[in-house]
């Protein structure tokens, strides 16, 4: 049988990230962490902007950009 390992009693962000992946937490400011959300938020965004397009079969994008510029 293994014995688990001894947990620090003083706690920094060294010693509680042997024993907790940050990789996921929604962390603020320029960390890898927001980094990652922004890509997977930016990839939401795109499949749900071509998803809307097929379902509607117009880019709406181009028809917000042409009411915006007053070409329509």
């Amino acid at each position: 049988m293994q014995s688990s390992p001894r947990i620090p009693s003083r706690l920094d962000s060294a010693s509680v990230a042997q024993y907790y992946d940050t990789t996921n937490d929604w962390i603020p400011g320029w960390t890898e962490q927001a980094e990652r959300w922004n890509g997977r938020l930016a990839m939401l965004g795109l499949v749900i902007s071509i998803a809307t397009e097929a379902v509607l079969g117009h880019s709406v994008f181009a028809s917000t950009l042409a009411q915006w510029l007053g070409l329509q």
